[in-house]
């Protein structure tokens, strides 16, 4: 038994021991386009993941959203054709960047220590501040 058939098989390692997955599970519209080539994948689908539901609150529809999720797919590997937002979302430029840094390819996709730093949680967390500040003042 090969090292990939015990950690499958719940022998000496475990699937916590892997550094690469390659099952196909989640929400179709979520599904980060690497999980699709089946090479397998990291915890960075974790943030195109981000991405895609950050685009769903900011504008109000998955990018990716069709009648099936076949055709959900097909717009996920064909991402940079859909994944555009509508000038009458008035999303900020700040909120665009983050989007496009998480919903892209995994070897060009930012990670956590990038994500805290982007600038537009810089401006959220001064936003916060602000508003806990005058709350306390209250």
């Amino acid at each position: 038994m090969n090292k990939e058939e015990e950690n499958s098989a719940g022998g000496k390692g475990t699937h916590l021991d892997r550094k690469k997955l390659f099952s196909t599970v989640g929400t179709p519209d979520y599904i980060a386009i690497e999980v699709l080539y089946q090479k397998g994948y990291d915890k960075m689908v974790d943030w195109w993941s981000l991405g895609v539901i950050m685009f769903e609150c900011l504008v109000g529809f998955a990018p990716f959203h069709a009648k099936d999720p076949l055709a959900t797919c097909r717009k996920i590997v064909r991402y940079e054709k859909y994944f555009k937002i509508p000038p009458e979302a008035k999303v900020t430029k700040h909120a665009l960047d983050l989007m496009k840094r998480l919903v892209c390819p995994a070897h060009r996709r930012i990670g956590i220590d990038q994500i805290k730093k982007h600038q537009w949680f810089k401006v959220w967390c001064i936003f916060f501040s602000f508003c806990l500040n005058q709350k306390k003042r209250q």
